[in-house]
């Protein structure tokens, strides 16, 4: 087995162990997690912690951690220029979506999808239900030059949800 995955694995959950216990007010060392049905951590219920949310996303040798008192979603990912964009757009993403992504020259094509990506996962993560959620219910448009929008779930909550990319 690679150690490095789980060596990154074990330094990003001391991380956030760290980062919680500051928000907590508690020692790193007392709090535990549990997963919801789709295996999202979550604190283990306690006065403090249940009002406290985080989500946790890495790509190479990057992590981000988002912590909030309502719920929330972060996703990061390397921008892949050899990548199958619209292949994977047309099985995962909305009509739409898809032909906004054909319209692009080539050279935007990449870094456009990833930030579809990345804005959907957030929102998956934020849900709860992660990407059990077909990518094309969460529908995305975007405000400005791309660095915030919304997201219209369509399944299975119906909700609305705002987001803010950074690069």
């Amino acid at each position: 087995r690679n150690a490095k995955p789980r060596d990154a694995f074990i330094a990003r959950r001391g991380l956030l162990r760290i980062l919680l216990s500051r928000y907590l007010e508690r020692d790193a060392r007392d709090l535990r997690f549990t997963y919801n049905a789709f295996d999202k951590p979550i604190l283990a219920s306690s006065s403090k912690s249940y009002r406290l949310h985080f989500t946790v996303s890495h790509a190479d040798d990057i992590a981000v951690i988002a912590v909030s008192h309502s719920d929330v979603g972060i996703d990061i990912e390397r921008v892949d220029s050899d990548y199958p964009c619209l292949t994977i757009a047309e099985e995962f993403f909305a009509q739409h979506e898809v032909s906004a992504l054909r319209a692009l020259p080539f050279s935007e094509l990449a870094p456009t999808f990833f930030r579809y990506w990345t804005a959907k996962e957030a929102v998956a993560k934020a849900i709860g239900n992660g990407l059990s959620i077909p990518l094309e219910n969460i529908q995305l448009a975007f405000f400005g030059e791309r660095a915030a929008g919304y997201a219209n779930v369509l399944f299975p909550t119906c909700d609305v949800w705002h987001f803010h990319q950074l690069e």
